[in-house]
């Protein structure tokens, strides 16, 4: 993927989350695309299944790294929930370009007391 990689529609920002609280565990999420200066990644996220939402996006930044975490944390507890996750498309803000630093999918076993 390089920074060019078109993105077409439109695609609104995505929830940001400030940490992992508690009852959170992370999801998957996958990068669709990237702007041209490499400050803004296009991603498409968990959102939760019927038993649970998303609790937002958690973007940590080091000189070194860029860590993503989509988080949804559990809102109906029931065993007659289906496990189908649900997505959605979004946008992440970076306070730097990515430029060479490593895109980190965080663990999807990551939870507050396991980061």
């Amino acid at each position: 993927m390089t920074a060019t990689t078109p993105v077409t529609g439109s695609i609104p920002p995505a929830p940001i989350a400030a940490a992992m609280a508690a009852s959170t565990r992370s999801a998957e999420w996958t990068l669709i695309g990237m702007s041209a200066d490499g400050q803004r990644l296009f991603i498409n996220y968990s959102i939760g299944d019927p038993c649970s939402e998303s609790a937002g996006i958690l973007v940590e930044e080091t000189s070194d790294t860029v860590t993503v975490t989509a988080t949804t944390r559990v809102v109906k507890r029931a065993s007659d929930c289906e496990s189908v996750m649900r997505k959605a498309n979004g946008y992440v803000d970076l306070r730097q370009p990515l430029g060479k630093r490593a895109l980190i999918h965080a663990s999807e076993a990551r939870t507050p007391d396991n980061p």
